[in-house]
């Protein structure tokens, strides 16, 4: 069976996002069996996150996700794109209400559009991590509205996890670095660049 192991170190952001997408299209081709993805991310793009989570959900490998020392906010969303969930002990994933990266200047009607924005990709967020762990959306939102830090026994006693878990990579394995890139709000030549407001978690 054809393994890749995947270090993801970094926010959630378009540069993040195609590094792994592209590795993602590379194991498609080549006809990998099972993705490794192992987390340590502040969050970051929301939109972005769903992007990745669809991509894991309808791949042709099966993924199991890790989390290696803390996965905050939208980092949560592509954690539930694993089918197996893990966890190191001493971890933790922070829940939070989703805020607006707003630059420039508006009127009302693009204040009140990106509010819109805000509530929908709230809503989204929150079913489709109610979806993967078994939960109703409103247990979700409530964990956002709280501010809500589970450690990794909690994680598991809400089913966010399935198992607790230390030596996460094989010291044989082949393993891939995504490691953390610049400003959240940059991307390189090539890349589309974010609109000028986006939900971040």
């Amino acid at each position: 069976m054809k393994e890749q192991f995947i270090r993801f170190l970094s926010p959630i952001n378009p540069v993040s996002t195609e590094q792994l997408l592209q590795v993602l299209a590379r194991l498609s081709v080549e006809r990998y069996s099972r993705l490794h993805l192992l987390m340590a991310t502040p969050g970051g793009s929301i939109n972005h996150s769903l992007i990745i989570y669809h991509h894991l959900r309808g791949s042709t490998f099966e993924t199991h996700t890790y989390n290696m020392a803390n996965i905050d906010s939208a980092g949560i969303l592509i954690y539930c794109g694993g089918v197996r969930r893990l966890a190191n002990p001493f971890t933790r994933f922070m829940f939070h209400d989703l805020r607006l990266s707003m630059q420039g200047s508006f009127t009302r009607k693009e204040i009140l559009a990106s509010h819109a924005q805000l509530a929908a990709d709230s809503d989204n967020y929150a079913r489709v991590i109610a979806k993967a762990i078994n939960k109703t959306p409103d247990e979700i939102a409530e964990l956002m509205s709280m501010q809500t830090i589970l450690n990794a026994e909690q994680a598991r006693d809400y089913s966010l996890v399935h198992e607790i878990q230390d030596g996460l990579i094989p010291p044989d394995a082949d393993v891939i670095t995504i490691n953390e890139v610049g400003d959240d709000h940059k991307s390189p030549e090539g890349l589309s660049k974010q609109c000028n407001w986006g939900a971040i978690g």
